[in-house]
């Protein structure tokens, strides 16, 4: 929705840019296409992303994102 930054309080840059939402990736859903091309990523820069998986700790990473296709 267009007000994630006020649903979570962890979520709350997402009030500060522009077409921003959280992502919640969960490593036990995701599924292998050996079909799939590469997905280059580069250009919009996350200053911190949280990253939780279930058999790790919370880890805070710095991201730069650019979609070419």
């Amino acid at each position: 929705p267009a007000f994630w930054g006020l649903i979570n309080p962890e979520w709350s840059l997402c009030n500060k840019g522009r077409r921003q939402s959280p992502v919640n990736l969960e490593p036990n859903k995701l599924l292998f296409d050996p079909n799939l091309r590469q997905l280059h990523i580069d250009k919009h820069r996350a200053m911190c992303a949280k990253v939780r998986e279930p058999s790790r700790s919370t880890s805070m990473v710095d991201l730069y994102f650019r979609f070419l296709h």
